[in-house]
Parts: C-alpha cells; structure tokens; sequence
C-alpha cells in the first residue's frame, strides 16, 4: 500500500497504532514492565479487531509511526509487526527502521535477507488467508458503545484484556442480539451509561441461563440476591437465575484493574489457553466456521531466538495438532498429552509466530 494514508482507496480503512512488541524503556536496554514486573507489550490486535467491526468488509491496514533515526529494532520486531496484524485479520504498512533501510540501499547482504524473511512472512500469511474469517473462540464478551465518553475506557480495555489472554468477543451493544452472546461464560459491561431496557434485558437473560454479568453502579439498579461466601475487594455479588452479577461497589475508572478482575471473576477454569514458562507469547484462539478445527495463534513480542521452549495448555480435546510456523512450509505434528480438561503440546522454539492447529 502506498499514497497518502489519510485519505485510503475504496475498500481500505486504515488504522494508528502502536509497533507491536516488548516496550523498551527510554534510554536504557531493559523491557517496560506494568504492575506486575511482567514485560509491557504492545500489539495491535485489538484494534484491527474493532476496526473490522466498526467497518464491515473494509480490509484494515495497520500503521505505526516509524522509529526514531538513532533507534535500530533487530529484525524480528518487523515479523512481529507482520503477525500482529495479519493474525487478528489485518495487514501493516511496512515500515523500516533507518537501520535496515539504509542496508537496502546500500545492497548490504543482512539487509536483503531480512527483507526476504519479512516477504516470506507476508507469503505465509497469505496463503492461509482463510485463518482471518475464522471467528474468535471467546470464553467471555465486552459490550460496549466503544465510542463517545466511553470511547477511551472501553478501547484500554479490550487492550488490556487481551494481555491476559482471556479469549474474547467484541459486542457492541448497539443493536445486540441474543445469538452474539451464545456459548460465553461472562460478559463486561464497562459503560458509564446505563444499557437500553433492550440490552438490559438481553443481558439479564444471559445471567439467568447460568452467566455472568461484570459491571458497574451506572449500569443502574441489579436486581438479584446477594450471595454470601465470594468475598471480592472491587465488587460485590448477586445471584440472578442461574448466574451472578458482580457490581463494582465504586464505577471502575482503570481498565487494567477491570481486565484482571474480569479473570478471576469469569474463572481461570474456563481459559482457553495457558503458556507456560513464557511471558512474552501472546495468544489468540479461533475456530473454523464449520466447528471442526480450532487454531491457537502464538505470537512471540519478544522475538527471541534463542527464547527456552514453552508449554501450552488448551481447553478440551483433539485426535491432532500440528504447528504451523514461518520456519516450513508445512505444518509440523505435535504431540498431545493429554491434561485435566484439556490437553498440553510441547514446542519447539518460536521466533516470532506459531499457529497451533488442532483437529478434532
């Protein structure tokens, strides 16, 4: 894509992010950490995601700005930016560092290979377009106007929901039918401003068939029971039918806080996926339209070579797995071991991106 990115061809929407990635701290050689001393990574998948539903049938472009001139990113951060977009159903505006950049001009045998490399990523990910219309595998849904004063809130948090690895849907409440909300375990609410008698009673009836409703005070008067024995800091919990809702005692004003609540309130037994001895691999779960394959989306923001191996749990069965890398041009098999509700896959080391295909 080239021209003029404020104003797309037809057919093309084009949205700012961040360069996805481990956040560097300015100056120095060590990762930004949030709260937890866990790595800061940014990516961009929320936002194609979001973008893909506030704009049906536009293909999204993802842009970030480029680097600073003194700043030279290895490699793997132009792969990251590939399969940061082209996972969650978008593609980036390529962007070279001053670094590599310069080496293609100068013809420098580094620079023409990583440029091969990032032409082989994108090759990859075309011939496996199919992967971007398979629907998102979601244990759990943020409803929201995702606009207006909620615009802000509600963006952060589907940002850092996505952190966790909590696979989730995007809903706006807009317009909301029962039928987006089948098969989820828990839903967030996150607006200031109360739902429609429409979307109130939609989501009420999800609590009563067995879900739960994570909200705040502006959502306005909760009918139900208040359960004892669930003590929670942040929220207090009342049973409605089959379900709960948990009701912020204050309107949450920190989507970090809302996005690890939301965890622990949904469950860690519903996860869909669990990394382990890895904090860097973010994870995205999808599943054919036909309900027959399921693919795991690995992505490594740390982009380390020569990173230890990992682990990954997945919910529930298959007869197959396979791994589907940059490294091959075919997907490679995986031994399952079979787990507690669900089963483990041991693998190998991952550069940037490894696609967990599960059959079954």
């Amino acid at each position: 894509m080239c021209g003029d990115l404020s104003h797309p061809p037809t057919g093309v929407e084009v949205a700012k992010g961040e360069w996805p990635g481990i956040r560097m701290t300015p100056g120095e050689g060590d990762a930004s950490s949030g709260p937890t001393g866990a790595p800061w990574i940014d990516s961009n998948g929320w936002l194609a995601r979001l973008t893909h539903l506030e704009k049906p049938g536009k293909t999204v472009w993802l842009t970030a700005d480029p680097p600073k001139d003194n700043e030279i990113l290895p490699l793997s951060r132009h792969l990251i930016a590939i399969a940061d977009s082209a996972v969650y159903g978008g593609r980036w505006v390529v962007t070279l560092d001053k670094g590599l950049a310069d080496g293609l001009a100068a013809g420098a045998p580094k620079a023409v290979s990583g440029w091969q490399r990032m032409g082989a990523a994108m090759r990859f990910f075309d011939a496996h377009r199919e992967w971007a219309g398979w629907p998102v595998d979601a244990t759990v849904a943020v409803v929201s106007s995702f606009s207006g004063d909620d615009e802000f809130f509600s963006h952060e948090l589907l940002n850092l929901t996505a952190r966790t690895n909590v696979s989730y849907s995007i809903v706006m409440k807009e317009g909301l039918r029962p039928e987006s909300l089948r098969g989820l375990r828990a839903i967030i609410y996150p607006d200031t401003a109360p739902p429609s008698a429409a979307v109130r009673q939609i989501l009420l009836d999800f609590v009563a068939r067995g879900g739960m409703l994570i909200t705040g005070p502006k959502w306005g008067v909760a009918p139900g029971a208040p359960l004892s024995g669930e003590p929670y800091l942040r929220y207090h919990i009342l049973g409605l039918g089959k379900g709960r809702i948990a009701m912020a005692n204050q309107q949450p004003d920190d989507p970090y806080e809302v996005a690890q609540d939301a965890q622990i309130l949904a469950s860690h037994r519903y996860d869909q996926v669990r990394v382990f001895n890895s904090f860097v691999l973010g994870a995205y779960s999808t599943v054919s339209p036909d309900g027959k394959r399921r693919l795991q989306h690995l992505i490594n923001y740390g982009g380390g070579e020569d990173d230890d191996p990992a682990t990954a749990w997945i919910a529930g069965r298959a007869r197959a797995a396979r791994l589907w890398s940059f490294a091959s041009k075919e997907a490679q098999p995986l031994e399952i071991v079979p787990q507690r509700d669900g089963l483990e896959v041991h693998l190998p080391r991952l550069d940037v991106y490894g696609g967990i295909e599960l059959e079954g």
